[in-house]
């Protein structure tokens, strides 16, 4: 039972307000319920971060900022909520690590990049880079004795990203640059 006659509501306002909720089911950052510090984790990554439209730490005392950036970071899983105020479209410019890149999963206009007046989240994705595998360096790091996981001492759980590893790895003086390398290592 319901107040609202759902056959003559507005058709593309039901469909947007489904897809927010869509996107807040399947990241979530936008669901937490902890405290965002910006302190940076074992990676090197903050849990939230402040970003003007040039990609730099945002300036609060820019009065005339139209634009604004937020990263959001949760066991190495970033997305990235940009918002723009003006009246020109911009493209954003997020953060970026090797092996990835940014992919728009959502923006409340159309049109590229960052539309003027709208909002937009974007996802960072791993891409396929070349060299060794994600699971060749895993098996190298276990080997090495490198633990793939780990858990505070709340209970939070962290899983060691492949970058992680291979840092560690190079670190030990452990070659993971090729395949080939990496399979001799291993032996």
């Amino acid at each position: 039972m319901t107040w609202l006659d759902w056959g003559k509501g507005d058709g593309s306002l039901i469909e947007f307000t489904a897809s927010l909720a869509k996107l807040r089911n399947q990241f979530p950052q936008l669901s937490d319920d902890r405290f965002l510090s910006g302190e940076k984790d074992s990676n090197g990554i903050a849990d939230a971060l402040w970003l003007g439209a040039d990609g730099n730490s945002m300036d609060w005392s820019d009065h005339h900022a139209r634009a604004l950036g937020l990263i959001l970071s949760r066991e190495g899983e970033r997305i990235a909520i940009w918002l723009n105020g003006g009246s020109t479209a911009l493209e954003p410019r997020n953060p970026s690590g090797d092996g990835h890149q940014w992919l728009r999963e959502f923006c409340s206009a159309s049109g590229q990049g960052l539309p003027a007046r709208s909002v937009a989240l974007y996802v960072e994705k791993r891409v396929k880079t070349a060299g060794v595998s994600d699971e060749l360096v895993g098996r190298l790091a276990t080997e090495a004795g490198i633990a793939r996981e780990c858990w505070e001492i709340d209970g939070t759980h962290h899983r060691v990203e492949p970058d992680t590893l291979r840092h560690l790895l190079r670190a030990l003086d452990l070659s993971c640059e090729t395949p080939t390398l990496a399979e001799e290592t291993l032996r």
